[in-house]
């Protein structure tokens, strides 16, 4: 790919719980489960380890999510700087 290890910015805005829109949306409530948020969470791993590929050396990166729960986003945080 003619992008890999050309861009000085990636931003990752992975699918996440959306429970930080879950005033707009209630129903998304009944059908949260651990399952989904497992699952969510290693595509969001999955997407910041794709895009890793695409930045230059000192490149930087944006993790966002809609969510508010600390497994999606704190220490999702903590996991991918550890591991990178």
């Amino acid at each position: 790919n003619k992008l890999t290890g050309r861009m000085d910015w990636v931003v990752c805005d992975v699918p996440c719980s959306m429970s930080g829109s879950i005033r707009r949306n209630p129903n998304m409530k009944w059908i949260f489960s651990d399952e989904l948020l497992f699952k969510w969470i290693a595509q969001q791993r999955d997407i910041f380890e794709d895009a890793l590929k695409f930045l230059k050396p000192k490149g930087k990166i944006v993790y966002s999510t809609c969510s508010i729960l600390d497994e999606e986003n704190v220490r999702q945080v903590k996991y991918l700087c550890h591991k990178h």
